[in-house]
């Protein structure tokens, strides 16, 4: 009822919204339903065990498909299989039929910043929890709110400094730097890094026996 009412009033405030469905927590029901496919039985084939696993994969890995056309030729080739019952398929035949809320490949339709799951929101959640209760006043919910942001902005730009100072480390060892710097001022090597670091990221692939 709860999610429901939630549902309605996102509705209501942001209309041009989409409502999506959790990609990891249909995973895990997927695991539920079909972990039959994932056990080894003595009576059958090895053979028969592989396809099994196989399937079993297939069906689990169907929330974070990247291509629609991928899921497609999965979901099918999944329906059309002797392994799943017909309960089951009709179980799959209803989530298919809100594929566009769970199927990361259909959510790209919408910018979503690549989140396709809550485990962030549930991160956070589980972070608010600690400081608050049912007894908690508005002033400080907004107050404890406030004082969380600050400490992961703080932390995100501490992670950022330690990321550009080992990426000033790596770029002082390089030898090509090296030998730039005593060609160009420290500005040009600063302004052009990462050009000069991207010149000598290339790799020599094998094509033939006579071709490289």
């Amino acid at each position: 009822m709860l999610y429901l009412l939630i549902e309605i009033a996102i509705t209501k405030i942001f209309p041009n919204s989409t409502n999506y469905l959790c990609s990891w927590h249909v995973q895990q029901n997927l695991k539920k339903k079909f972990a039959y496919l994932n056990r080894n039985v003595k009576k059958q084939t090895r053979e028969i065990t592989q396809e099994k696993k196989k399937l079993y994969n297939e069906i689990t890995n169907l929330p974070f498909c990247e291509y629609i056309e991928q899921f497609e030729n999965l979901s099918e080739k999944i329906i059309e299989s002797d392994y799943v019952s017909d309960e089951l398929k009709d179980y799959l035949e209803e989530k298919f039929s809100k594929k566009n809320l769970w199927v990361k490949g259909y959510m790209k339709e919408k910018f979503t910043c690549g989140i396709c799951t809550s485990s962030r929101i549930e991160s956070k959640h589980r972070v608010y929890k600690k400081y608050l209760n049912s007894t908690t006043r508005l002033a400080c919910l907004f107050r404890v709110f406030k004082d969380l942001e600050e400490v992961e902005i703080t932390n995100f730009k501490e992670e950022v400094s330690k990321l550009d100072v080992l990426e000033n480390q790596n770029l002082e060892n390089s030898d090509l730097i090296k030998q730039f710097q005593s060609t160009y001022s420290t500005y040009v090597i600063r302004k052009l890094k990462n050009n000069l670091m991207e010149s000598v990221n290339y790799s020599v692939e094998k094509k033939s026996t006579n071709i490289w």
